[in-house]
């Protein structure tokens, strides 16, 4: 959860004031308000937008996570948001990790099964399913 009190503390210990983080903020054309800002620290806003509050700790040079209390469940709450904001952009690695879990060879595997047509890649799932019910024969 968005912890103000955490929030505060990184601010002041960047040694901006609201102020001139609201300054720098402007310049990066960031788009916060310093009454916004104000609310965030006192807590009368409960759940700050995450791109707003990435861009302020790009700003305080923190990760985002600093301005929560529960680091662990916001971490994954950011990671989930962030992936299914641009899936396209996690698309790639999150393949090459799903595929680094497989037997060897199984990408080019999956590459080739890629490159039939779908009538081919019927016929070739056909025959793998007739293959696993001999194999499962006793």
């Amino acid at each position: 959860m968005f912890d103000k009190k955490k929030f505060s503390k990184k601010i002041k210990d960047s040694k901006f004031t609201t102020a001139s983080l609201f300054e720098r903020l402007e310049e990066l054309d960031i788009g916060i308000s310093i009454s916004t800002l104000e609310a965030y620290r006192k807590g009368t806003i409960k759940f700050p937008p995450i791109d707003k509050l990435d861009a302020i700790a790009d700003v305080l040079h923190c990760s985002i996570q600093d301005f929560f209390s529960d680091a662990d469940k916001k971490r994954e709450q950011i990671a989930v948001e962030e992936i299914t904001s641009d899936p396209e952009r996690y698309s790639n690695s999150i393949s090459k990790a799903f595929l680094s879990t497989l037997p060897e060879g199984t990408d080019k595997l999956i590459e080739n099964f890629l490159l039939l047509t779908k009538e081919q890649q019927e016929e070739v799932q056909e025959h793998i399913k007739e293959l696993a019910q001999e194999n499962m024969k006793f």
